[in-house]
């Protein structure tokens, strides 16, 4: 995989999970907040499959511009096996964006936390060709399509539920709205050692 440098002027740290920390130093947007919060909670009663829960942010002049969490298999991600790790979500200020910046924290992020036998996934909104972008560009291939199911119409329990393994088509749906996410694994490019394969992508 081809090395990524982060641009000058910007500066790299990663949050994980503590009291002190429930979400990345610098953020101000309350959702993002809640997010993170949600994070450090799942993970403070274990409802992970494992413990590695973070994210890695970007900064410029002390300012935070860019972050890319990860978490493991729970509710929200249930087609994941206990020792995958999902990539998302990710948010980058508009001023920075196409700066490489989602680019660099997931080869991080694949650095820090790949190794054989692990799935790595990127859910995605078909409706978004600039991150299925970046995850192509890092050796991730299509493996399935999806939706987002709500039960009771409640938000906060909601999953997503993958429901068309192997299909390797980007073009959008226009007659089938359920279908609104797609889900990328890291592709066998990277050469890991374990052979096994599922949902039509390799580990």
């Amino acid at each position: 995989m081809d090395h990524v440098s982060l641009p000058v002027g910007y500066s790299v740290s990663m949050w994980w999970p503590s009291r002190r920390h429930p979400w990345p130093s610098g953020l101000d947007n309350l959702r993002s907040r809640a997010r993170f919060a949600f994070r450090y909670l799942l993970d403070n009663v274990h409802r992970f499959a494992n413990r590695e829960v973070g994210a890695v942010c970007i900064y410029y002049a002390d300012s935070l511009v860019h972050y890319s969490a990860f978490t493991p298999r729970y509710f929200r991600f249930p087609f994941l096996s206990d020792d995958d790790l999902q990539i998302g979500d990710t948010w980058t200020a508009p001023r920075h964006r196409g700066r490489g910046l989602a680019g660099y924290a997931l080869h991080e992020i694949l650095d820090m936390k790949q190794k054989n036998g692990r799935g790595m996934w990127y859910v995605v909104g078909d409706n978004n060709p600039a991150s299925i972008r970046v995850v192509e560009r890092a050796a991730f291939e299509l493996v399935g399509t999806g939706h987002w199911h709500r039960p009771w119409g409640i938000k906060l329990l909601g999953s997503y539920v993958m429901t068309n393994f192997g299909s390797h088509s980007l073009a959008p749906r226009a007659t089938d709205k359920q279908f609104d996410a797609e889900a990328f694994r890291l592709g066998a490019s990277l050469a890991l050692s374990n052979g096994s394969v599922a949902a039509g992508g390799e580990r």
